[in-house]
C-alpha cells in the first residue's frame, strides 16, 4: 500500500493484471512474499479508485440540487459564514450519485444547526480540489483522506428545511463539545480541549490556529 502511495496515478490495466497473475501465487510458499506484496498493491489501487469514482460526477457539478443529509458536524468561521459537514441520504439530480460526505458552507445566519439532524437543503455543488504548491497544505489530498466527495455551498437559504432531529452518535458528540465548552468558558486552552477530546474545532481562535499552523502541529 506504501509503494502504490509513491506513484503519481494509479496502475493501468495491464499493471493490475500482472499483478493479479502474481497474487495467484500466494497458496505456494516460495512466492507468498511476492504474492502478498501484489495482493496489498490490487487492494489499494482498488479502495484508492472506489474512492474516486464516488466524487461528484462532472455532469453536476455547479448546478443546483436539492439533497436530503444528516449534519456531522458545524462551524462557526465567521460572522457570516458557517462549515458544514454532511452525510447524504437521498439527492435529487439528473443522474444517480450517493456521495460519502460533503462539505458546504451556508453564508449568512443559518437557523440553529446541531449534530444528528437531518436537513433538506439546495445547494452547489463542486468536485474536491485544491492547490499543490510545494511546501503547501494539499488540500485536495485532505478531502481524499476524509472521504469528503464534493463541496460546495446553501444555495436559497430561506427554502432550507429541517427535517427531524433524531437520536444519533454525532448529536451525542456535539452535546459533549457543548458541555466542555461551557465548563472551560473563559479558559484560554478552552478551544484546544475541545478539540482534543471530541474532535469540535468550532472554538479554537484565529490567533490558536495561527500558532498552529506555524508551528506545524495543526495535525494535531
Amino acid at each position: 500500500m506504501v509503494a502504490l502511495h509513491q506513484l503519481r496515478e494509479l496502475p493501468g490495466l495491464g499493471w493490475l493484471l500482472l499483478l493479479g497473475f502474481g497474487a495467484l501465487g500466494l497458496p505456494w510458499r516460495p512466492a507468498r512474499p511476492l504474492a502478498a506484496f501484489c495482493l496489498g498493491v490490487l487492494w489499494a489501487a482498488w479502495s484508492a479508485q472506489s474512492a474516486l469514482d464516488q466524487r461528484l460526477p462532472a455532469a453536476l457539478e455547479g448546478k443546483d440540487l436539492m439533497v436530503e443529509a444528516e449534519i456531522l458536524s458545524s462551524e462557526l468561521m465567521d460572522a457570516g459564514y458557517t462549515r458544514l459537514l454532511l452525510r447524504a441520504v437521498r439527492l435529487e439530480g439528473p443522474i444517480d450519485w450517493r456521495p460519502r460526505l460533503i462539505r458546504l458552507g451556508w453564508y449568512g445566519s443559518p437557523p440553529p444547526l446541531v449534530a444528528g439532524e437531518r436537513w433538506r437543503l439546495q445547494v452547489r455543488l463542486k468536485q474536491p480540489n485544491g492547490l499543490m504548491n510545494p511546501g503547501g497544505f494539499d488540500y485536495e489530498r485532505w478531502l481524499f483522506s476524509q472521504g469528503i466527495d464534493a463541496v460546495g455551498y446553501v444555495r436559497q437559504a430561506e427554502t432550507a428545511r429541517r427535517l427531524d432531529s433524531g437520536w444519533s452518535l454525532n448529536r451525542v458528540r456535539d452535546r459533549v463539545a457543548q458541555q466542555l465548552a461551557t465548563h472551560l468558558h473563559g479558559a484560554a486552552a478552552q478551544g484546544v480541549i475541545v478539540a482534543l477530546a471530541v474532535g469540535e474545532r468550532r472554538w479554537i481562535s484565529e490567533g490558536q490556529w495561527e500558532a498552529l499552523r506555524v508551528t506545524g502541529t495543526a495535525h494535531l
